[in-house]
């Protein structure tokens, strides 16, 4: 396999040899009664200091993983949940925060070479090239401020002509009506800003919520819109108007690979943002994760309290990778972005 990667590099003007540093995920072979075996994930795991030792020393500005090991090695105590295998995530150039580097995972040339069909040589080819080429890329940035807004009143200050939105609500579905609720909802504009607030209370604020929600002159963006735009109906009682883009659709227009059509595995495959879900994740998740009518934790957060603000910063969190994620969708689709943000 070495010598095929050598050589594919190479017709990129590569020279593994000179101008990469090459590190196995593994440091010794694994033997089990007189034969080699594959490693366990706590055996690559084990390795995995020797791994970040050399990323530190040489601070690489592309990091390319071959095959699922490595996979496990640098991504696997990052992105934390299910990690599945190399093929959900072969063909990506993660910009990872943590390693400030373009992490670009491949399949094994070992693997492409036990496959007959030559469509597999010709995509691996091409994600070679692709992942040698993020060395000359901008690495992406952008602001991440998160306003909590105190009062009823601003919570129309600075909104555009278009928006992304999240909802933190008592479960997944809104159907029982006397025991879920909208907690907490977020919007970020085409300027960037976020702003988070608690569901308003007061008649006033609940029509301006509603103004907004309904206007046609305010284009919605939605992580998986149904969802926002179910709880909407079953819990204000209203519809909401002028759905300009749903965020998970259009990842399986772009990419159509199983389970990686969520908010948390985008962000970290197009931003390199992973894990800020952790903290309020054990509030945020059903009781019963086999009824999806079941209440979660969420009430269980006083307002005012750190952790109630931990959970309105991740709401804010949600909307603006949303927005984020819909601005970069919407140019690779051919569309041009609705706004500039």
């Amino acid at each position: 396999g070495g010598s095929i990667l050598r050589r594919e590099f190479k017709r990129n003007h590569i020279d593994l040899d000179i101008d990469c540093i090459s590190i196995y995920a593994i440091s010794c072979c694994v033997i089990e009664d007189q034969s080699q075996r594959n490693p366990t994930i706590k055996e690559i795991q084990s390795c995995r200091s020797r791994v970040l030792q050399t990323i530190e020393r040489y601070k690489p500005r592309t990091i390319v993983l071959v095959g699922e090991y490595a996979l496990h090695s640098l991504i696997g105590h990052v992105y934390k949940k299910d990690l599945g295998s190399i093929a959900k995530w072969r063909g990506l150039h993660i910009p990872d925060k943590q390693y400030n580097a373009w992490i670009c995972p491949i399949h094994s040339p070992d693997y492409i070479e036990k496959q007959d069909a030559l469509e597999y040589q010709t995509i691996w080819k091409e994600d070679v090239k692709a992942a040698l080429e993020t060395r000359n890329m901008l690495f992406p940035s952008f602001s991440e401020e998160i306003e909590i807004l105190e009062t009823e009143q601003k919570i129309v200050a600075n909104l555009s002509d278009i928006f992304a939105i999240d909802y933190e609500t008592t479960g997944l579905k809104p159907h029982d009506t006397k025991n879920h609720k909208i907690v907490c909802m977020s919007i970020c504009t085409d300027y960037g800003k976020v702003i988070v607030f608690p569901l308003p209370k007061s008649n006033r604020g609940k029509k301006l919520l509603q103004q907004i929600l309904q206007s046609e002159k305010i284009g919605k963006i939605a992580q998986n819109l149904k969802f926002e735009h179910t709880w909407t109906f079953n819990i204000l009682g209203y519809e909401i108007k002028n759905w300009v883009w749903d965020t998970m659709l259009a990842t399986h227009i772009l990419d159509n690979r199983p389970d990686i059509t969520g908010l948390k595995f985008q962000t970290y495959a197009q931003f390199g943002i992973a894990g800020y879900e952790e903290e309020t994740n054990p509030y945020i998740k059903s009781a019963d994760p086999k009824n999806s009518n079941s209440t979660n934790k969420i009430l269980e957060l006083k307002e005012g309290t750190p952790l109630w603000r931990k959970l309105l910063k991740y709401c804010g969190k949600d909307s603006l990778y949303t927005y984020k994620l819909a601005m970069m969708q919407m140019e690779k689709i051919g569309l041009n972005p609705l706004v500039k943000g």
